[in-house]
C-alpha cells in the first residue's frame, strides 16, 4: 500500500507514520514480501519494491496488507468432513458461515469473495 491505514485520513495518519518511524528501523511503503527465509541465522528477506527486487538481511515483517491470490482450502482432512468445496476452490456456507458439516464454519479466503481479513474478523 502507498501508506498507512489506507482510507484513513492523512492528517490523522501523519502523527501516527512518526511515531512508527521511531520505534521501528524501517517502514516499506508499496512493497510486496517475496519470500521469508531463514539462511545461517541472518534471516534475509526477499522484497519487490517499486517494481525492483531487493533482498534484505535482518528484516522482519510486522504487518502484511493485502489479498489472497487463492483460496486456501487445501485443508488436511476436510476430505474427511462433510465440507464441499466448488470449482473455484471455496468452501460452501450458508448465510451463517456454516458448511455441510454442520460443526464447521469457514470464514476468511475460503469462504468466498472479496477474500480479505476484515470479511473473517466480521
Amino acid at each position: 500500500m502507498p501508506g498507512l491505514l489506507p482510507g484513513a485520513d492523512r492528517d490523522l495518519v501523519l502523527p501516527l507514520h512518526k511515531r512508527l518511524e521511531k520505534l521501528f528501523s524501517t517502514i516499506l511503503l508499496n512493497t510486496t514480501v517475496k519470500s521469508l527465509k531463514d539462511e545461517k541465522k541472518r534471516n534475509p528477506r526477499h522484497f519487490r519494491r517499486c517494481g525492483r527486487k531487493r533482498k534484505r538481511a535482518g528484516v522482519r515483517p510486522r504487518a502484511d496488507v493485502g489479498r489472497a491470490a487463492a483460496p486456501n482450502s487445501e485443508i488436511p482432512g476436510l476430505d474427511k468432513t462433510q465440507a464441499k468445496v466448488d470449482k473455484k476452490g471455496f468452501i460452501e456456507i450458508n448465510a451463517q458461515r456454516q458448511t455441510a458439516d454442520p460443526a464447521i464454519y469457514a470464514i476468511g479466503d475460503v469462504a468466498g469473495e472479496p477474500m480479505l481479513a476484515h470479511k473473517a474478523n466480521a
